[in-house]
């Protein structure tokens, strides 16, 4: 059975998006495991540090979400910046990076692009980037 364009239009990925640096992020939704308010976790990594953005306009709390990321060895806090939003990309929206990108840049985590009517969402895999790089 060959899958036909109508139906690649029809699937989509549930994503978790938010801020990070003035860009939009989005992470698989199965990789998350709940969303808390900034001051509900002890221990909390910044997305900025792990992606390996600059961190001085992170301070606002009242601006900032807690998302568990869901991990073999245990669940991580990471602090992300509001707007925290659920949706679904079109699967035929989502693309790898260019290989140019890939090369040359310094982001930990990004493993493909999203275009929409919001602009580009650059996904992120926090698998490949916790626990290794959670308090550098």
């Amino acid at each position: 059975m060959t899958k036909t364009a109508a139906h690649f239009e029809s699937v989509t990925l549930e994503v978790v998006s938010f801020m990070a640096g003035g860009y939009r992020f989005a992470v698989e939704a199965a990789q998350v495991r709940t969303q808390l308010c900034a001051d509900q976790a002890d221990t909390v990594a910044m997305v900025e540090r792990l992606l390996g953005l600059s961190c001085e306009e992170t301070q606002n709390t009242a601006s900032r979400r807690i998302l568990l990321i869901k991990h073999a060895t245990e669940d991580y806090a990471v602090s992300v910046s509001n707007p925290v939003e659920l949706h679904c990309l079109e699967i035929d929206t989502i693309y790898p990076l260019p290989a140019l990108i890939v090369a040359r840049t310094t982001l930990t985590g990004i493993r493909g692009l999203a275009l929409g009517p919001e602009g580009v969402t650059l996904l992120v895999d926090f698998r490949r980037m916790l626990p290794q790089n959670l308090f550098n």
